[in-house]
């Protein structure tokens, strides 16, 4: 049922990226954001994740998080962005968590408007047994 899910998700994300090239917008430059992402973890369980940040200019953030993947992780990590033409950016993240594991994350974003974008990302917790991700989420411009 989770794969479905995230199948459904996924080809959701794919319609709307293919399809919606011609309202591509600019990301507002530098501001606060929140974003919220859903998705898979481990291939089998939901996992969920939630940011605040800064942007600090078009090409780096900062940010601060939780991830629940099977356990709850609290992390701060920089984040490097690169905006690509027609609405689309990609970025990576690196960080900790609040038991000093390493955190990453790459993904994929689409700029809706100045204030709107859509993330698809994987991301990585480097913990005992490994946990990692792949989420789909929406993130906001303050």
């Amino acid at each position: 049922m989770v794969k479905r899910i995230g199948i459904a998700i996924f080809l959701s994300f794919l319609f709307l990226v293919v399809n919606m090239p011609a309202f591509a917008a600019l990301s507002k430059s530098s501001g606060y954001y929140a974003e919220g992402n859903v998705g898979v973890r481990d291939h089998r369980e939901t996992a969920l994740t939630g940011n605040v940040g800064y942007k600090l200019n078009s090409n780096f953030g900062i940010e601060g998080g939780i991830a629940v993947l099977a356990k709850t992780y609290f992390d701060i990590a920089a984040k490097a962005i690169m905006p690509l033409d027609r609405g689309f950016e990609v970025f990576g993240k690196a960080g900790v968590t609040q038991h000093v594991y390493f955190y990453g994350g790459l993904g994929l974003g689409y700029v809706f408007t100045p204030n709107i974008s859509a993330t698809a990302q994987g991301i990585v917790i480097a913990h005992d047994s490994g946990k990692y991700a792949g989420t789909l989420g929406l993130t906001y411009i303050f």
